[in-house]
């Protein structure tokens, strides 16, 4: 039973440990991050028929491999999937980059995650939820933005 017990102590305090590595990429929760707060749900763009869906699942930072932990050094404000027409279940970090909030999207491809690729986004609430707006544009001040309107 002693044994048992030991076993049992020590386990707790391995996992503890393991649990306190330095490398592993965190999730900073920000109420007052508009971006962060309210990007959850599916977005429909204005010039074309492309809708796009947010949703949060912070378990998306332990499928990132140690290659990405360079992004340990910005601050995580919200992390899941995205979804966009065939691509089903993009993994996102949702970071501050040069001052701008930025998505960087990786895709699952031979069970590992690949970056591929980073935008810019800003989101200007409306009145009522169905009013608010997207717009997302490059990573490049030449790049085209697109705009989206929440349709749920």
């Amino acid at each position: 039973m002693k044994v048992k017990i030991a076993l049992a102590v020590f386990m707790t305090i391995a996992l503890q440990a393991l649990g306190q590595n330095d490398s592993i990429l965190k999730y900073t929760y920000d109420k007052e991050n508009i971006v962060a707060s309210i990007i959850d749900g599916t977005w429909k763009s204005l010039e074309e028929e492309t809708q796009i869906t947010f949703k949060k699942d912070t378990t998306v930072l332990r499928l990132l491999s140690p290659k990405y932990y360079a992004f340990k050094e910005k601050t995580i404000y919200h992390a899941g999937y995205m979804t966009e027409k065939k691509k089903a279940n993009l993994p996102f970090i949702l970071i501050e980059h040069h001052g701008n909030p930025c998505i960087v999207i990786f895709e699952k491809k031979d069970n590992n995650i690949h970056l591929v690729n980073g935008f810019y986004l800003f989101i200007a609430r409306g009145v009522y939820r169905n009013e608010d707006k997207l717009i997302l544009g490059g990573d490049h001040g030449t790049d085209y933005a697109k705009e989206f309107i929440r349709v749920k």
